[in-house]
């Protein structure tokens, strides 16, 4: 959980399949008219689960905390910098092929930055 002024404004988890690991974050940036108890499994009455159990908490936005709007591409931008200087610039351009920039770039555009993928459900 990420917590900021005693509510989340953030979790993460993760699945696996075989040898696969999804794992995955969110940050809560604004405020959304799809109500949280749609949105997260855990927080729907009846849900159960045979792996580790989601821990619901009173959730807020990032932008409702610091009282402004907020650009989700400048979040966005903000985050990715944030992450480059913790790893290091060069060590993560030896890691992703122009390959791998290419296929990611394309999902990005294609799926994951969809409205329909993001607001499936």
């Amino acid at each position: 959980r990420l917590i900021c002024a005693d509510r989340k404004i953030g979790g993460a988890a993760q699945a696996r399949r075989g040898a696969a690991l999804l794992y995955h974050t969110t940050l809560i940036v604004r405020e959304d008219p799809i109500p949280m108890e749609r949105l997260l499994r855990a927080l729907r009455p009846g849900y159960s689960t045979s792996a580790v159990r989601s821990h619901p908490f009173p959730t807020a936005s990032l932008a409702e905390i610091i009282g402004r709007e907020l650009n989700l591409n400048a979040v966005g931008d903000t985050v990715l910098a944030g992450i480059v200087r913790f790893l290091d610039e060069t060590a993560i351009g030896e890691r992703v092929t122009e390959e791998e920039g290419a296929r990611a770039e394309k999902l990005l555009q294609e799926k994951y930055g969809t409205e329909r993928w993001n607001r499936q459900r």
